[in-house]
């Protein structure tokens, strides 16, 4: 019988690498880049995505508006 190492993360993670990011929202990465969605440097140099803005991006394509600049020309009306 083989053993099997089982990883697990018992704490949600907020920040996702781009690969991630992208696996998240379940498109390739190449794609990924086109949507709009900005990273933060909590760390300098390094890159992350928060999960809060990549549901956003999902609820604004959603609610109908698939270009993210739309939604701050509205709120600047």
């Amino acid at each position: 019988m083989s053993n099997a190492t089982l990883w697990i993360r018992p704490m949600p993670r907020r920040l996702l690498s781009e690969r991630e990011a992208a696996e998240y929202l379940g498109v390739p990465v190449k794609r990924f880049h086109g949507l709009g969605i900005s990273p933060i440097e909590l760390v300098p140099g390094v890159r992350n995505y928060d999960i809060h803005d990549l549901d956003a991006r999902v609820d604004l394509v959603k609610a109908g508006s698939g270009d993210p600049d739309d939604d701050v020309l509205g709120r600047l009306s």
